[in-house]
């Protein structure tokens, strides 16, 4: 990587490539994979995102949006999930966001997920990202990455479950 790329800075945020980079290796997802997949990750991901700066009100994934195979990881800022108009949760970089999208066999996204403090964001195609990891990646690391992705997910999916559950005890309540 030549200096002046290392050394680029999104525009906006302060943030050059190592600090991108250091945000990215600290992705709960991420930080749960063996080092070496970690390393080689971090830079397909630096390759392959689209950075932008987010402001305040600007929304990520539209609940029954179509699925547009796009993912982001939160470097900055914060986000906030909804799901049937009811705030869910509210999460910190950093952070992957989009991936349920990857599970559910509708084509339409799960959840709204919109910024609530400006950040960075990096936006990647899924497609891009298997492809670019099978070419990286042994096929047993290229598994273990599938699994861990899955698991992530899953654990998602349970938790935002839970919470719409709660909103939904507390509403009949009320």
């Amino acid at each position: 990587m030549d200096a002046g790329r290392q050394n680029r800075k999104s525009e906006g945020s302060g943030m050059d490539l190592p600090d991108m980079r250091s945000q990215i290796l600290a992705v709960p997802l991420i930080q749960s994979l063996p080092e070496g997949m970690r390393n080689r990750l971090g830079m397909i991901l630096l390759w392959i995102a689209e950075p932008r700066e987010l402001a305040a009100g600007e929304t990520l994934f539209a609940e029954g949006a179509q699925d547009t195979n796009q993912g982001c990881l939160l470097i900055s800022g914060k986000a906030e999930i909804e799901k049937e108009a009811s705030r869910l949760t509210t999460v910190e970089a950093p952070v992957l966001l989009g991936e349920l999208q990857q599970f559910t066999a509708d084509e339409v996204r799960t959840a709204t997920v919109r910024i609530v403090e400006a950040g960075l964001v990096l936006f990647f195609d899924w497609p891009t990202l298997a492809d670019m990891a099978a070419r990286v990646f042994s096929p047993t690391e290229t598994g273990k990455l599938k699994d861990s992705l899955a698991e992530f997910a899953a654990d998602r999916f349970e938790s935002l479950s839970d919470l719409l559950s709660i909103k939904h005890t507390e509403e009949s309540l009320e």
